[in-house]
């Protein structure tokens, strides 16, 4: 009797321990997914914030050529608006790429395996070239 005692012990001790491993395995995705949509919306922000950096530089580009087209800009103020312009739009296209990657990381977070018609883990080697690439 004390033998079925201490197995029925060593059971319920395995449930236990399961059922905390469960509990930190879910706590842990939550945690994913909410870090993931807080990154989500800190990205979409700073997307919102370039995309007007990006307007108004493009904006500064066509008032910098119409002033060197009617001779009250030098060509130097033009080129340096057109740089500024190419560097705000570099930019935006980086915010752009961040904020589609963290909607990926959204999809990871609440259970997506990533593997599309493709196969792969969904991290292949586009978003390996957005991060490396040089700016």
């Amino acid at each position: 009797m004390g033998s079925v005692r201490a197995r029925l012990r060593a059971t319920e001790a395995e449930a236990d321990g399961v059922a905390i491993a469960y509990e930190k395995a879910v706590l842990a995705a939550l945690e994913d997914a909410e870090n993931s949509l807080l990154d989500y919306a800190r990205r979409q922000e700073r997307l919102r914030i370039v995309a007007e950096q990006a307007a108004a530089a493009r904006r500064a580009g066509q008032l910098a050529e119409v002033g060197y087209r009617e001779g009250s800009a030098d060509f130097l103020t033009l080129l340096d608006a057109q740089r500024t312009q190419l560097t705000a739009d570099d930019a935006l296209a980086d915010a752009e790429a961040a904020v589609n990657i963290a909607a990926v990381a959204i999809y990871k977070a609440l259970g997506g395996t990533g593997n599309g018609a493709a196969g792969g883990d969904g991290d292949g080697l586009a978003a390996t070239e957005l991060r490396q690439r040089p700016r």
